[in-house]
């Protein structure tokens, strides 16, 4: 790997062409980019709960979340900002999940403490893995659905690309992902009593 000089006002391109030429994650370039996005990631580790350790815990998953962000991005393709903070709420909701699993042996005591009531939620969050498998999710929805749930959340895929392979607007794939959430709550609902 090359060295790349910062620049003394380095744009956010700039410092993430730097970040992933360090091996290093805590790099200065790392570093500048996690002090740009500290209002984001306070903001992240907020909307995920309300519990003060478990927003600590939250807010160092989103983290996380954002240093995959950065070395995950293609430099060069815009859209960087909503790729990390989609990243940075994914490691925080994984982070609340595994800290309160650890504290709590009900998956309902988990959700409860883990995720602040009604705030948006991405992922399942408590939830046993042997409750909710890939074929049960898939049984309950077409296979369409199947399809782009798979392709937005196993496989990371941006909506865009989705639409574009099924033929599709963006808007038209943002509606299925809200029919599929509304599909599937009440299995989440019941597998989580149960």
């Amino acid at each position: 790997m090359g060295v790349f000089v910062i620049p003394s006002d380095p744009s956010l391109e700039d410092l993430i062409r730097a970040a992933q030429a360090d091996p290093d994650d805590d790099s200065a370039a790392m570093a500048e980019i996690l002090n740009r996005f500290a209002g984001s990631i306070t903001a992240t580790a907020n909307s995920v709960t309300s519990e003060w350790n478990a927003c600590q815990d939250a807010a160092q998953g989103a983290r996380l979340g954002l240093v995959k962000a950065v070395r995950k991005h293609a430099v060069g393709t815009a859209g960087f900002i909503s790729y990390a903070r989609r990243y940075m709420r994914t490691e925080a909701v994984r982070t609340c999940a595994a800290m309160a699993g650890k504290t709590s042996s009900s998956p309902e005591g988990v959700r409860e403490r883990s995720v602040r009531p009604g705030a948006r939620r991405q992922g399942w969050a408590g939830v046993e893995p042997k409750a909710f498998t890939i074929e049960s999710i898939s049984a309950l929805l077409d296979p369409t659905q199947a399809r782009i749930l798979t392709d937005r959340y196993l496989h990371d895929r941006e909506m865009s690309d989705i639409a574009r392979d099924l033929g599709v607007s963006v808007p038209a794939i943002s509606q299925r992902l809200k029919t599929i959430h509304k599909v599937l709550l009440p299995a989440l609902v019941k597998a989580v009593a149960a």
